[in-house]
């Protein structure tokens, strides 16, 4: 058998057989040329093959991917544009007003799918739009660790896709997200020039979460030169299985954490993750007897929400990730990839502003 038809088949056979999965790099040309003893030439017949049989494809700067083997025999997508998030109504309302407003005019029909932090709803949505594929899908992601997209979840084929905040792992999708490095720099300068000191930091987020770690690493660079410890010491680490499922307190988990905190410590200021945690926080001192911010001030890093329709909820200090400026470039990547743009997979993220509120 010729050399280059030799690879071909070797490199088809692992496709099929799943030791290359969908969205898996192949190794680089050079290397399968010193496995197989043969020129760089060789190797590109070969997969220059496999390219046209369907198999891999090939995207600048990031190298040749597998393609799922369903490509070939994906019924058509049609016309329709999803937009599939686990967040609530409010937020998807503006996610939908930006997505609706970049097509508006266009001959795509959007299909939001709100599933309101319930992750069996959010599961139900990802298996129909997987069995049911629309031409496109803005899919808001979870962290890995709090959900796993199995097989069946990951989008079809025949789906264009762009994620908002998370990737899926050993997938290749557009993505855009809040900039956490600049986010924590923004949020750390309002908090030195307010004068505050004593800090200590209240997040559900995973340990390996990447805009987790780059936002405490730009505090760390803002505080440092001005004598602010900000050390491992100070973190204060919660689960939230009150965020998601049938019955929703997204504000609970925060709150059992500062109360059972505040009776052993009262630091100068808390600050969140996001602004649910700031919420229960701010409940938690209230109802410990103290004042926010005279007592302990409350700041968080990251807003996507108005939150002026809580009742005794005072406009909290954040930072304003500009949630449906993510959204609508979200519409935009997606509307030139189902306009026929196959350039390199795109990574945007977004710096955000602060909001200076009544609570630091």
């Amino acid at each position: 058998m010729l050399q280059y038809l030799q690879i071909y088949k070797d490199t088809k056979n692992k496709i099929l057989q799943g030791d290359l999965k969908p969205g898996s790099k192949l190794p680089p040309h050079r290397d399968i040329c010193e496995d197989y003893s043969v020129s760089i030439n060789t190797v590109t017949r070969a997969i220059n093959l496999l390219k046209k049989d369907g198999y891999v494809k090939s995207y600048r700067g990031l190298g040749t991917m597998v393609v799922d083997a369903e490509t070939q025999n994906t019924p058509s997508a049609g016309n329709t544009v999803s937009l599939v998030s686990y967040y609530q109504h409010f937020m998807q309302d503006a996610a939908s007003f930006a997505i609706q407003d970049v097509f508006s005019g266009s001959n795509w029909s959007i299909h939001s799918r709100c599933t309101h932090s319930n992750l069996q709803w959010y599961r139900e949505a990802l298996v129909d739009c997987r069995e049911n594929p629309p031409a496109g899908m803005v899919l808001l992601t979870m962290h890995p660790t709090q959900f796993a997209y199995g097989e069946k979840l990951i989008p079809s084929p025949a789906t264009k896709v762009v994620l908002i905040d998370h990737e899926i792992p050993d997938r290749c999708y557009d993505l855009v997200r809040s900039c956490g490095y600049a986010n924590g720099k923004i949020l750390a300068k309002h908090l030195v020039q307010k004068g505050y000191r004593d800090f200590v930091l209240l997040t559900d987020a995973k340990p390996d979460e990447l805009a987790h770690s780059r936002t405490l690493q730009a505090m760390r660079a803002v505080f440092a030169p001005c004598g602010i410890s900000f050390g491992p010491e100070q973190y204060r680490r919660f689960e939230n299985p009150h965020s998601f499922g049938p019955r929703i307190d997204p504000f609970q988990d925060s709150y059992d954490r500062v109360r059972d905190m505040l009776r052993h410590e009262q630091p100068r200021a808390i600050v969140t993750g996001h602004d649910w945690s700031a919420v229960g926080a701010i409940r938690a001192i209230q109802d410990s007897g103290l004042s926010v911010p005279d007592d302990v001030a409350v700041a968080s890093w990251g807003t996507s929400v108005d939150l002026s329709s809580f009742t005794g909820v005072p406009e909290i200090t954040s930072v304003d990730v500009m949630f449906e400026e993510q959204m609508r470039a979200a519409a935009e990547m997606l509307m030139a990839r189902l306009e026929g743009d196959e350039g390199p997979i795109v990574y945007r993220e977004f710096s955000g502003r602060i909001i200076e509120g009544q609570t630091a």
